[in-house]
């Protein structure tokens, strides 16, 4: 019994979709932090690579921006590390 080769098209084309929807979301979630990144106040930034909040702001956000094209790595860690994370008052 053979299986259709229809049926590999199919497989393949959902799994192509699918990836295309995660690229689109992750895009957007994206967007989303960086806007959060610029909006939110300097105190409210954690201090993790200086120690001064402003330069905090600014570093987040371009690694937001930059690491946009490598499945959406910066915005996962500032969401993780600046958006649930407490706020360090040290």
């Amino acid at each position: 019994m053979e299986i259709p080769t229809s049926i590999y098209f199919n497989l393949a084309t959902l799994i192509e979709w699918s990836v295309v929807i995660l690229m689109f979301a992750l895009v957007i979630f994206s967007a989303v932090m960086l806007f959060d990144c610029i909006r939110r106040n300097h105190s409210q930034f954690k201090l993790i690579f200086t120690q001064n909040s402003a330069y905090e702001k600014i570093i987040w956000a371009f690694l937001i921006v930059l690491s946009a094209k490598i499945f959406g790595t910066g915005a996962i860690a500032y969401y993780y590390f600046v958006k649930r994370g407490k706020i360090n008052k040290t």
